[in-house]
């Protein structure tokens, strides 16, 4: 993760659509996923959705243009599967509120020690 990424995540607070599409897009690019990933909580907005849907068509525009040539195994047909996962509100409710008490309990432990960053606690 990118350390601006890391530090709003330590903080408490919510990495913005485009810095998580960002870090997929660098990921993704790497030499480990040439075979393909497994992205796991992606996409979580509407607009993480808009950027897929156009990252999707720019790969088959790309494949399309390279069929026939030399370049054509670099630009392979994306293949996207996905999984949705429902998890209902007492779930989410009661795990939202585990995170604010872990995250109590961190500030409880940073002020008796001195040690770590406060986090963000959400009323």
């Amino acid at each position: 993760k990118s350390p601006a990424a890391r530090k709003i995540i330590d903080e408490g607070g919510l990495v913005g659509d485009m810095e998580v599409f960002n870090m997929l897009l660098d990921e993704l690019s790497s030499q480990e996923q040439l075979e393909g990933a497994l992205v796991d909580g992606f996409p979580r907005t509407v607009t993480q959705v808009n950027l897929l849907k156009i990252l999707h068509a720019k790969m088959n525009e790309m494949s399309r243009a390279s069929e026939g040539s030399e370049l054509q195994d670099l630009f392979p047909k994306p293949r996207f599967r996905m999984c949705i996962l429902w998890v209902d509100e007492h779930t989410s409710v009661e795990r939202q509120l585990m995170r604010g008490r872990q995250a109590t309990e961190h500030n409880k432990r940073v002020a008796e020690t001195g040690e770590g960053e406060l986090l963000e606690i959400r009323e």
